[in-house]
């Protein structure tokens, strides 16, 4: 049975665990890429005053559970859903640009080269479809 995602997050909410194995099947990977993004900017953007220091982090970091729960899941499929919507905003050598960049790690020239696009043309399409990203998904970057 082939479920859209709005259903296997309905049903997933509702504890069926095939239609949760779906949501991460589908999305674990670009979610995961994307999350560790979004980590490195919260983390490069956190004045150096609040950083812990290595005992503390690793203090917290083993506090926390084993594995993502239920929730986390379910969160993570609908922020995957909100996620496909956001790149269907992009204009189409937007939306290649931005994937090559922060899902393949494609360097600026490798982009240019495969776009048929100048180095600052290649920048500035990465750019706008960040901050086309950024708008579109800002209602998930303060988590539930």
């Amino acid at each position: 049975m082939q479920l859209d995602d709005v259903a296997a997050v309905a049903e997933a909410r509702d504890g069926n665990q095939e239609a949760f194995r779906v949501l991460v099947d589908r999305h674990s990977r670009s979610l995961y890429r994307i999350a560790f993004n979004c980590s490195v900017d919260f983390l490069r953007a956190r004045p150096r005053r609040e950083a812990a220091t290595g005992d503390e982090a690793l203090e917290r970091l083993a506090a926390g559970p084993d594995g993502p729960t239920m929730d986390d899941l379910v969160y993570a499929g609908q922020i995957g859903e909100q996620l496909q919507v956001a790149l269907c905003g992009l204009s189409e050598k937007e939306r290649a640009a931005f994937l090559m960049r922060h899902y393949h790690g494609y360097s600026i020239e490798e982009i240019g080269t495969t776009l048929g696009m100048k180095t600052n043309a290649t920048k500035h399409s990465i750019f706008r479809a960040v901050r086309k990203m950024r708008v579109a998904l800002q209602g998930f970057a303060g988590g539930r």
